[in-house]
């Protein structure tokens, strides 16, 4: 695999190293590549190329950015609505089916009880399927003893559920400690993740790192 931007003479080659770290010196530089990658990971357009032998990949299938490294949710957005489309597959599968149907005519029954013993005219959604998931709402159980196990969860229910494999994370060295982030590289290569790091400066953490880009102040590359 192999993510790339036509700025740059650089590419975050995984088919060689697991891990880089991206320093982006120029606050206006890190904030517009940032941004562009991101609105890639939501499905919009950019000029990110993601691609694994040679074949374009689509940027939101197979990598998520993390900008907020403390507070984000487990159960995301992108989390929930992939859960939600298996869960609709599952309950009506053979083992399932029966018990699926039996519940749906149940509550139908007790909605129709309701309508003909309730002094007014009144009607009800149909109960279907969908419909009874979204009431019992659904969401993943997260259990971990702090932060930085927070986040090594996350990468594996990502993958695990949704199939992504490539995580960006910026400024991880303001929040976490060398062997913190040891601890998250080691798992992201243990998992067959792949992992960049996007710094506003260089510090020692970045050795950390399989590999170091610096983009200066001025734009010029360096490896």
């Amino acid at each position: 695999m192999k993510l790339v931007h036509p700025d740059w003479n650089h590419s975050f080659d995984f088919d060689r190293l697991d891990s880089y770290c991206l320093i982006i010196e120029n606050p206006l530089m890190l904030r517009n590549y940032l941004s562009e990658l991101y609105l890639q990971t939501m499905g919009e357009d950019g000029s990110f190329v993601l691609s694994d032998k040679g074949k374009e990949l689509k940027v939101q299938d197979k990598l998520t950015v993390l900008p907020d490294l403390l507070f984000f949710s487990s159960s995301d957005k992108k989390v929930v609505s992939k859960i939600q489309a298996q869960l609709r597959d599952f309950i009506v599968s053979d083992d399932w089916y029966m018990k699926t149907v039996t519940m749906i005519s149940e509550l139908e029954k007790y909605a129709e009880d309701i309508k003909s013993s309730f002094s007014h005219s009144i009607s009800h959604k149909e109960v279907d399927s969908g419909a009874l998931l979204k009431f019992l709402a659904f969401e993943v159980e997260s259990d971990f003893d702090g932060a930085c196990e927070k986040i090594i969860e996350y990468f594996n229910l990502l993958n695990d559920i949704c199939g992504i494999n490539c995580f960006v994370i910026v400024n991880p060295s303001c929040f976490f400690s060398d062997d913190e982030l040891a601890m998250i590289i080691k798992n992201c290569s243990l998992m067959k993740h792949r992992l960049i790091a996007i710094e506003a400066k260089e510090s020692e953490t970045s050795k950390l790192y399989d590999a170091r880009i610096i983009i200066d102040s001025d734009g010029v590359e360096i490896f």
